[in-house]
């Protein structure tokens, strides 16, 4: 067996009426004379899949072949931005791209990266809200200034596991 994207192939296997395939034991198909299989059409939950193929007998002269040797399918259709395929920026402007265009998205940095927003002036820039959530992973944004934030509200937002550092300027208040 041979898996390529989705599509499953096989040999055909001599004196076989069909095929039966199997997915961690429970039957998902059973196949008359192909011996390809597109498996997206079977799954349609995103996860890991450990399949075999049995061949069945034409007959009660024969009987059905041992199952095959295992193989494993992984679907992963999830949509970018998500618990299951999160968006995972390497830099400070590829965190700001990401959360100003996909406010709602999912987020997860890389462990103990420092994301330095220094020279990036968030006031040039539409203010949004941010919905989504973040996982650090211990990671720290740096260069965030008080007067031009990272963005303008959080409204259901999950930050966690994240160090901000934020530049503070001297205010006036006496005014």
């Amino acid at each position: 067996m041979t898996l390529s994207g989705a599509i499953l192939t096989f040999a055909e296997s001599k004196n076989a009426m069909g095929y039966r395939l199997y997915a961690g034991g429970e039957l998902v198909a059973i196949l008359s004379d192909e011996t390809k299989i597109d498996l997206s059409s079977y799954f349609t939950t995103d996860g890991e899949y450990v399949l075999h193929l049995v061949a069945t007998s034409p007959s009660k002269v024969f009987t059905d072949s041992a199952p095959s040797r295992q193989i494993l399918y992984v679907k992963d259709d999830a949509a970018y931005g998500t618990q299951l395929k999160p968006y995972l920026p390497t830099t400070a402007e590829a965190l700001w791209t990401g959360m100003r265009d996909d406010p709602a998205a999912y987020f997860r940095l890389t462990a103990g990266e420092v994301y330095d927003f220094t020279d990036h002036d968030f006031s040039a820039d539409a203010a949004f809200t941010f919905k989504g959530t973040l996982i650090g992973n211990g990671a720290t944004l740096k260069g965030i200034r008080v007067g031009s934030p990272l963005f303008e509200a959080l409204s259901g937002a999950t930050i966690r596991d994240l160090t901000i550092e934020i530049e503070a300027t001297s205010f006036d208040f006496s005014k």
